[in-house]
């Protein structure tokens, strides 16, 4: 457009062009080798933690353990497909709290389940709708408090069994997450046809945190595949 600009020459131009085209090819191969590499090195973080893991198991704890600083990779990203390939939700059990912290900052639809502004019914359906629509984890803090028991008679308040649902991952069915939405009330972004089936399996994902001192109940061990997140001095 310069060249043009200030009338060079066609042959000019041309050469400008090619030159041009020679750079954007080159910068495309770069981002190609630069994607090639990033996954070559987070495989390698992955192998790196799997061993790590098998060498200092500690049997007597629940849950898989990890550093904090592997969070993004295993929890987010999930190099390796060890949490997709369970079939269920992640729980992050972190006593240090740093977890928290770190889930709060991400684009999430963060609930603390201590809140009884955030979880009043109507609240905690719009939370969990939400990261539907918008294809984003939905993140339920349980503190360091023993309410397990609570946050199930919470969510049944909005459906009869909806924790069950949650966490059997058929929350993932269009017609149970549809049949959580309330119009008009909702308005016109939460009609049916505004979620996309591909967003939601890929981009939506429940967490549950833990940051209590003792493991999180039996039961949502069970359900879940445990994370115990290990900070070292």
């Amino acid at each position: 457009d310069t060249c043009v600009g200030e009338g060079k020459g066609e042959e000019l131009i041309k050469v400008t062009l090619q030159h041009i085209h020679e750079q954007e090819e080159n910068l495309a191969n770069a981002k190609k080798a630069a994607a090639a590499a990033l996954e070559k090195l987070q495989m390698a973080k992955f192998a790196l933690r799997e061993k790590e893991s098998k060498d200092g198991e500690e049997e007597e704890l629940p849950g898989e353990a990890i550093k904090i600083k592997d969070l993004d990779d295993v929890l987010l990203k999930d190099i390796g497909n060890k949490v997709r390939d369970s079939g269920k939700w992640p729980l992050v059990w972190d006593a240090s709290g740093q977890s928290g912290i770190f889930l709060r900052y991400i684009d999430s639809n963060y609930v603390n389940a201590v809140s009884k502004a955030l979880m009043e019914p109507n609240k905690l359906r719009r939370s969990i709708l939400g990261a539907m629509r918008y294809g984003k984890p939905f993140v339920l803090d349980l503190m360091d408090v023993d309410i397990w028991d609570e946050v199930q008679r919470d969510m049944d308040l909005i459906q009869f069994e909806l924790m069950d649902k949650v966490l059997d991952q058929s929350i993932l069915n269009e017609r149970t997450y549809l049949s959580l939405v309330r119009q008009p009330g909702d308005g016109e972004e939460y009609e049916a046809n505004k979620f996309q089936e591909a967003k939601i399996r890929e981009k939506f994902k429940v967490i549950f945190l833990s940051s209590g001192k003792s493991p999180p109940p039996a039961d949502l061990l069970a359900k879940t595949f445990p994370l115990r997140v290990v900070v070292k001095n």
